[in-house]
């Protein structure tokens, strides 16, 4: 199995044989199209193939011959949120450059697939997009916008906790026995997650 055949596939032992310093192949190998592994395994969703790579030292800003498409491009305009994340947290890519042959960044191509996001309120605190088609509610969406979002809009997040606040919620999660970070959010579901 070659490098594109195995980032694709999400076959990980293949990968990672092929990623050995000893087998001599160049994590930016490019295909006859000038896509990389990266992007085909970040397109897939194949968040572990992804991770290795990237820890291999792919170029999180190689862009294809074709359309200039980048690996975070392609995660999103595939809607891998997954892979797209990692992208951005672990490579350190960007949602705003480069730019493809259509002068798009990744987030513009996203929002041109899946519909433009929607204008922030000054009060939001981050940067957090969500949509999908799993038939819950978005997360950070009101219940009102419907079960089934499949344009990007931003979430919309509580402001920090004061101390105040922190301190209670620690104490309502001990009280619980459970564990309690207020500094984070973390909600997940079958087919969401968010932290």
């Amino acid at each position: 199995m070659d490098l594109f055949a195995a980032a694709r596939r999400g076959a990980v032992p293949a990968l990672r044989s092929l990623l050995r310093p000893e087998a001599e192949c160049d994590a930016d190998l490019r295909d006859d199209w000038g896509q990389t592994a990266l992007m085909l395994a970040a397109e897939a969703g194949r968040t572990d193939c992804v991770a290795l790579l990237l820890a291999a030292g792919a170029d999180v800003g190689a862009q294809d011959a074709e359309s200039g498409y980048t690996a975070l491009h392609r995660a999103l305009l595939r809607g891998q949120i997954a892979a797209a994340a990692m992208l951005v947290r672990v490579g350190g890519a960007s949602v705003d450059s480069p730019l493809d042959h259509e002068g798009l960044s990744p987030l513009a191509l996203c929002e041109l697939a899946h519909g433009p996001a929607e204008s922030a309120e000054a009060t939001l605190a981050g940067d957090v997009y969500t949509w999908g088609q799993a038939g819950g509610l978005p997360l950070g969406r009101p219940a009102a916008t419907g079960s089934h979002e499949a344009r990007p809009a931003r979430a919309k997040l509580p402001a920090p906790p004061s101390s105040l606040e922190e301190g209670a919620l620690t104490a309502a999660a001990a009280a619980r026995g459970e564990t309690a970070d207020p500094r984070g959010v973390v909600a997940a579901g079958l087919d969401h997650s968010l932290a």
